[in-house]
């Protein structure tokens, strides 16, 4: 009788499959920021503050051209960084949110996901680019590490100035983050490895372009392991019973 029931519950840790947690959530809805920490990063050429503020239910830059800080190569390291309240997160989740552009006459803005944020100069981040050259129109993946950014893939898109749906399922152990943009499942970037920065804070930014971001989720994706405990636990369950 034991084996029958092994049998089963061995069967369903492998047909259920690891079903998301939602750890962190904020649509912005009560109009004060609460939670989110901003770091105005200006370079030696300042323009403007990067500045933000929560109002009509949404996340926005309140300034819409200011600088950004350079690195040795001479890389832009963005001008702004917002984190938001959800703490460190690493393993396996994904990041949702909603972009908006607030200069939609500019042909060369960018909107960045961060992720992994350990400081200042260790951290990486998705950015989407919207470019007035050929094959501008763009999503990168970028690692900061001792102030020294790399650029590791570019995907095409078909950049949207208006409310644009984007999600990130980051897999940290393996080293890769699968984008969608706008309903577009973009080609996975895969890095072959764990990431750079495994764990660590998430939010937005960007290098001197204002966007308002709304329904900004964290979702954890528990390990296959996981399921694997659960099977074991009802097993033993199924022996002291016995």
């Amino acid at each position: 009788m034991i084996k029958k029931h092994t049998l089963a519950l061995s069967a369903l840790a492998l047909a259920l499959p690891a079903q998301a947690v939602v750890v962190y959530t904020d649509n912005f809805d009560d109009n004060t920021i609460t939670g989110w920490t901003f770091l105005d990063r200006n370079g030696p050429t300042e323009i403007g503050n990067a500045s933000w503020a929560e109002a009509s239910g949404v996340l926005s830059q309140t300034v819409a051209a200011y600088d950004f800080p350079r690195d040795a190569s001479n890389d832009p390291l963005l001008g702004t960084i917002g984190l938001s309240g959800s703490g460190n997160i690493g393993g396996a989740y994904t990041i949702s949110l909603t972009m908006d552009s607030l200069e939609n006459t500019n042909n060369f803005q960018d909107q960045v996901v961060v992720f992994g944020y350990v400081d200042a100069d260790n951290f990486n981040y998705i950015e989407f680019v919207n470019s007035n050259v050929a094959n501008g129109r763009r999503a990168n993946f970028n690692t900061v590490s001792n102030g020294e950014r790399t650029v590791s893939a570019f995907r095409g898109i078909t950049f949207n100035q208006g409310v644009t749906a984007v999600s990130l399922e980051i897999d940290s152990a393996a080293g890769s983050v699968a984008v969608t943009y706008d309903g577009t499942s973009l080609q996975t970037f895969d890095l072959g490895g764990s990431l750079t920065f495994a764990t660590g804070l998430n939010g937005v930014g960007s290098n001197n372009d204002a966007f308002a971001i709304d329904n900004f989720q964290i979702e954890q994706i528990p390990e296959p392991s996981s399921l694997a405990l659960l099977s074991l636990a009802g097993l033993t369950l199924l022996r002291r019973r016995r």
